[in-house]
């Protein structure tokens, strides 16, 4: 069993005394389920997200919205009028973190007995399940929390953004034993919730366990390990493309006060380096991409007929890299048929 620091320990019992944000006369029966994330400037990514998170079975899904400009709050604005969404704009505030407060207020407001964080570059991904249903009904009634492994993806070759699902354009690894693979993320009991963090929890009571139902404690920064892949992890495509990476740090940190950022709180060039290599493929939540592909498109056709507003925003995404995408493809499938590995950039 992993250890903590002294530090890390003596803050987590000073805030375990504190009462749960959501009042246990609230807490929800059954294993109904709510996934929640804060995005800044990531429309081209949210109906895939969506769309694979209800395929997974999530009761209902929670979004924040912080300081948009390209067309997200008006996206989730109409997938919340289609039901498929609860959407709350979150503007960031001095000496606030927009993550960590858009957190608790999830906590406060959460209407389902648990309750997953994840950011919209991470997929649950269900090894020996059909849903999520099908794996809290693993656990114990005395569980609060799970630790999910991440397994992070890399860029892949790839250098601009492509109009296909991010699941099916990155598919290479990084090995198991690499260091970012330790952290996790969780889901927990909303009413046994004290603090919530991107990573890990601070509990009222309850178990902390990893997907196998053993007892966990986590290190500082909430981090597992060895990984624990064998029954669910956390895919997480971290940089996706060279271009979407440098889109990405543009957009800021949500982890970071407003008045606090700066150039040393994003992620440089050497975060790039360090996952731009992984090359293990990684191939099987590819099971998804057909159920997921329909979903999207019935999504689309849903959303264009409460706002078709939002149609050119798509074709200038589909014409960015549509014809890059095909003849990546078409190539993909000529080095098939001749036998030959994939190409790497």
């Amino acid at each position: 069993m992993s250890a903590v620091s002294h530090a890390a320990r003596r803050r987590a019992t000073a805030l375990a005394k504190r009462p749960a944000l959501c009042s246990s006369l609230r807490m929800a029966a059954g294993d109904d389920i709510t996934v929640c994330a804060i995005v800044k400037d990531e429309r081209r990514y949210l109906i895939e997200w969506v769309a694979y998170y209800r395929l997974l079975g999530f009761d209902r899904i929670l979004l924040y919205s912080n300081d948009c400009s390209d067309g997200t709050d008006r996206l989730l604005d109409a997938m919340e009028q289609a039901g498929l969404v609860e959407h709350r704009r979150w503007p960031s505030r001095p000496g606030q973190i927009p993550q960590n407060s858009a957190y608790e207020d999830a906590v406060r407001r959460c209407a389902t007995r648990w309750i997953l964080f994840v950011d919209a570059d991470e997929f649950l991904r269900l090894i020996e399940d059909d849903d999520v249903h099908q794996f809290l009904a693993r656990f114990q009634d005395d569980v609060s929390a799970v630790a999910i492994n991440w397994r992070v993806f890399g860029p892949g070759g790839l250098e601009r953004f492509e109009p296909a699902p991010v699941i099916e354009r990155f598919t290479r690894a990084a090995p198991r034993d690499h260091p970012s693979n330790r952290h996790v993320k969780s889901m927990a009991v909303a009413a046994h919730v004290v603090a919530p963090g991107p990573h890990g929890m601070v509990l009222s009571q309850g178990r902390y366990v990893a997907p196998n139902g053993k007892d966990v404690v986590l290190e500082d920064n909430a981090r597992l390990r060895p990984p624990r892949y064998r029954i669910a992890q956390i895919n997480h495509y971290v940089v996706k493309s060279r271009a979407e990476f440098e889109d990405k740090r543009g957009r800021g940190n949500v982890s970071v006060p407003p008045d606090q950022m700066d150039e040393t709180k994003l992620r440089d060039e050497a975060f790039f380096a360090r996952h731009r290599d992984h090359d293990e493929e990684f191939t099987e939540i590819l099971n998804r991409l057909p159920a997921l592909k329909a979903e999207m498109a019935r999504i689309s056709r849903t959303i264009l007929s409460i706002d078709p507003g939002l149609r050119p925003l798509w074709r200038a995404d589909h014409r960015q890299g549509l014809v890059r995408y095909r003849l990546r493809r078409a190539s993909e499938w000529l080095r098939r048929r001749a036998g030959l590995s994939p190409r790497r950039s």
